[in-house]
C-alpha cells in the first residue's frame, strides 16, 4: 500500500507555477537588469517556448556572464535549471536553482527554487540533503500555496522514512491548501487511507488532539473511537464519539457518531437471561431451520412459551440473506438485549452474521462449517463439525491406524472443495507423509474420466511413449485377425498413492467410483466428509463400500444413538426422530444453557463462562470448548459392512 501512495504523489508537480510572496529572510534586493539583458531573457524564453532549447541555452548563458547579479538572472536560473534537469543533468540543475535560494538577494522565487532544488536531490538520490531543504523551508514565512508544493515534494521522503504521522500531517494540509482542487480531493483520499490502514491507536489518539487537520480530525476520531469499541473500551469510545458528534454535528460521520453513542448505550443494558437465535425459518432452508430450533429447545428445556431454568429465547428468521441476518442481530442485541446469540447455519450468511455481532459485542454462536470463522473476533464461538476437524481426524487414522504415507486428493473447485483440499494437503505434510496428486474438477462434473487418466498416467501417452509402443505392438500381434481397436485401458494405471479423499457429496462419489473401477484403480483407501453419512453410501460406493472411510459425530442407524437420553426426550417432545441438525441444535443449546448456569453478569461475563467449558455431556459425547473458540468433540471413523453403515474400532 505504501508503496502505491509513493507512486501517486512521485514528483507530480516538477514546473510548477512562479510562486509571488518572498521569504522573510533577511537579504538585499537584486538590482534591476538592463533593458539588453530583459529582451535578450524575452528572447531566451521565446525560444524554449518553441522547443529550441540549444538556443534558449546560449542566450540565457551569455546573459548570466553579461549580468549575473540582477533580477532577471534568477528567472535565467529557474529556465536553465528545468532545462538541464530535463536532460537528466540533475547536478547542474540543482547548481542553478541554488544560485537562486542561497544567492546574496531576495528573489520573488526563492520557494520555487527551493522546490526544485530538492526534486533534484532526490534525483540524484541524496535524500537526507533534500530532506533538510525542505525542513529548513517550512520553517519559513510562507504562502499556503508555496507550502502545499513543498509538502507535496516532501511526501516520497517521508513516505520512505515510514513517519506515517508526519505523512498524514502532510497530506491533510495539502487537502485543504493545495491550489489544485481535484489534487486536493486526491489527498484527501490518501489521507482517509491513512487513517483506514496506516495509523495505530496511538497515532490517532494524538491526532485527534490536533488542530489544523480540519474534517480529517473528525475522520481519526471517528476510526479512533471504532477500533475502541472492538477493544471493548466502550467508555472511551463514546467519549470520542461524543467529540466527532459535537464537532461535526450535521455531517455523515456526526450523525454515525450519535447513532454509535445510542447503540452502546443500549449494548450496556442486557437481560442476563435472554438469548437470541437467529435461523432461516422461512424459504428453502426452513426444515433445517426448524429442526436446529427443535435441538436448541430441548436443551435449554423450553417446552412451547415454557422455560424450565428461566431462559426467555427471542428467535429471529433470517430469510436466507445476509442483509437480513445483520439487521436481525442488530435488534436482537439493541432491542431484547441478549446476553448472547446462536445463528450462522448458513455458509453464505454466516461472515455477515459474525462480523455484525463481534461489531457489537455480543457473543455469537455460529453452526456452520465454514472455516476460521473464529478469526474474526474474540466474541465469535463455532459449534459445528469443521472442515479443520474432520481433516485433522482423516488424517490420523489414515497414518496412525492403517500405516499409509501416500496420499492423493480429487476435489471440486469450489469453495468446498478447495478449503477441504487445501487443509488436507497441509495436514499430511505437517504429519510427514506424501501428497502425490491433487487433481481438481468442475462442480457439477458427471465424467471423471479423463480426471482419473491424468491421476494415473495413462491420459498424456507422450510421457509414456515407449511402454505403450511395447505394449501396442504386443497387442497387435496377439490380435492379428480381430479388427478390435486397442482397449483405452491398455496401459496400465500408475497409482502411487494409498489414499484418495474425495471432499463432495455421494453424487459425485457414486460417478467416481466406478470409474476409478474402470481405470484398474481398485487398492486404494477412499476418504470422504460427513456429507456421505447416509443410507445411500453403499449403492454410491459400489465395490468401495468397504475401503472407504468418513467422519461423523454419530451414526444416526446404531443403538447406542438410537438408546440416547437425546433421542429418546427429542422423539417423547417432538414426536419424530431427530436428524443431524437436531444434534447440532442441541449441542449449542447445551453448551449455552452450562454458560448462563455460571450467572454471568454481562457479555464479557457470558464469553468468559463459554470459554471455559470442559467435557460437558452433549447429545452424543462430551464437548469443550477450545481456545480458538471451536468445539472439540468425538468423531467416529464410519465405513460399511454387508449393505449397513458402522462404526469401525
Amino acid at each position: 500500500m505504501k508503496k502505491n501512495v509513493l507512486n501517486l504523489i512521485y514528483l507530480s508537480f516538477l514546473f510548477v507555477s512562479c510562486v509571488s510572496t518572498a521569504p522573510s529572510r533577511q537579504r538585499t534586493m537584486a538590482p534591476a537588469a538592463s533593458p539588453a539583458s530583459r529582451k535578450l531573457y524575452q528572447e531566451a524564453q521565446t525560444a524554449f517556448d518553441n522547443q529550441k532549447e540549444s538556443v534558449a541555452e546560449k542566450k540565457l548563458t551569455a546573459l548570466l556572464k553579461t549580468d549575473p547579479a540582477s533580477d532577471v538572472a534568477d528567472d535565467a536560473h529557474i529556465l536553465l535549471g528545468r532545462m538541464e534537469f530535463r536532460k537528466k543533468q540533475y547536478a547542474a540543475a540543482y547548481n542553478h536553482f541554488q544560485s537562486v535560494f542561497a544567492g546574496p538577494h531576495l528573489s520573488p522565487r526563492d520557494a520555487e527554487a527551493r522546490i526544485l532544488g530538492a526534486q533534484s536531490l532526490i534525483a540524484l538520490n541524496k535524500e537526507s540533503q533534500a530532506d533538510t531543504l525542505i525542513r529548513d523551508s517550512l520553517k519559513m514565512n510562507l504562502e499556503p500555496k508555496e507550502r502545499a508544493y513543498l509538502l507535496e515534494a516532501h511526501l516520497p521522503l517521508l513516505l520512505k522514512k515510514g513517519s506515517q504521522v508526519e505523512t498524514f500531517e502532510a497530506l491533510a494540509y495539502l487537502s485543504q491548501h493545495h491550489p489544485n482542487s481535484s489534487s486536493r480531493e486526491r489527498f484527501k483520499s490518501l489521507a482517509q487511507e491513512f487513517i483506514d490502514s496506516h495509523l495505530t491507536p496511538d497515532e490517532l489518539k494524538s491526532l485527534a488532539e490536533e488542530d489544523g487537520l480540519g474534517d480529517l480530525r473528525a475522520e481519526a476520531m471517528f476510526k479512533l473511537a471504532m477500533g475502541l469499541v472492538h477493544e471493548d473500551k466502550l467508555d472511551q469510545a463514546k467519549y470520542y464519539f461524543g467529540r466527532v458528534s459535537s464537532m461535526a454535528p450535521n455531517t455523515y460521520l456526526g450523525k454515525q457518531s450519535a447513532n454509535m453513542i445510542k447503540q452502546l448505550e443500549a449494548r450496556a443494558y442486557v437481560e442476563t437471561k435472554s438469548v437470541g437465535v437467529i435461523l432461516p425459518l422461512s424459504g428453502p432452508y426452513a426444515p433445517i431451520g426448524e429442526q436446529t430450533l427443535k435441538g436448541l429447545k430441548l436443551a435449554l428445556g423450553i417446552s412451547g412459551t415454557q422455560s424450565q431454568n428461566g431462559i426467555r429465547l427471542i428467535i429471529e428468521d433470517s430469510k436466507g440473506t445476509a442483509e437480513d441476518a445483520a439487521r436481525a442481530i442488530e435488534d436482537l442485541v439493541l432491542k431484547e438485549h441478549v446476553i448472547a446469540i446462536v445463528g450462522g447455519l448458513s455458509a453464505k450468511n454466516v461472515v455477515a452474521e459474525a462480523t455484525k455481532a463481534q461489531d457489537l459485542g455480543v457473543p455469537f454462536f455460529a453452526l456452520s462449517q465454514k472455516p476460521e470463522l473464529t478469526k474474526i473476533g474474540p466474541f465469535i464461538f463455532n459449534g459445528s463439525i469443521t472442515p479443520k476437524l474432520q481433516v485433522e481426524y482423516l488424517v490420523s487414522y489414515a497414518m496412525d491406524r492403517l500405516g499409509f504415507k501416500r496420499f492423493a486428493v480429487l476435489f471440486p473447485n469450489d469453495r468446498y472443495g478447495v478449503e477441504f483440499a487445501n487443509l488436507y494437503w497441509d495436514e499430511v505434510l505437517r504429519r510427514g507423509g506424501r501428497l502425490t496428486v491433487a487433481q481438481a474438477y468442475s462442480p457439477g462434473e458427471t465424467d471423471f474420466k479423463t480426471h482419473i487418466k491424468k491421476m494415473v498416467g495413462t491420459y498424456y501417452l507422450e510421457d509414456r511413449q515407449d511402454e505403450y509402443s511395447q505394449l501396442l505392438q504386443d497387442w497387435k500381434k496377439n490380435n492379428k485377425s480381430s479388427r478390435k481397436t486397442p482397449p483405452e485401458t491398455l496401459l496400465p494405471p500408475v497409482v502411487d498413492f494409498d489414499v484418495l479423499f474425495i471432499p463432495d457429496d455421494l453424487k459425485a462419489l457414486g460417478q467416481i467410483a466406478p470409474m476409478l473401477a474402470f481405470n484398474d484403480v481398485n487398492d486404494v483407501t477412499l476418504l470422504g466428509t460427513n456429507l456421505w453419512d447416509s443410507p445411500e453410501f453403499e449403492k454410491r460406493a459400489q465395490s468401495f463400500a468397504e475401503k472407504a472411510i468418513f467422519v461423523d459425530s454419530h451414526l444416526a442407524s446404531s443403538e447406542t444413538f438410537a438408546n440416547s437420553p437425546f433421542v429418546k426426550n427429542y422423539k417423547g417432545l417432538y414426536n419424530e426422530r431427530p436428524g443431524s441438525f437436531a444434534v447440532t441444535g442441541y449441542d449449542a443449546g447445551i453448551l449455552t444453557l452450562n454458560a448462563l448456569k455460571l450467572n454471568p453478569h454481562n457479555r464479557v461475563e457470558y464469553l468468559q463462562s463459554l470459554s471455559s467449558l470442559k467435557k460437558i455431556p452433549g447429545a452424543v459425547g462430551p464437548l469443550s470448548v477450545l481456545e480458538d473458540h471451536e468445539v472439540d468433540r468425538q468423531l467416529l471413523p464410519l465405513s460399511s459392512r454387508k449393505g449397513q453403515v458402522i462404526i469401525l474400532e
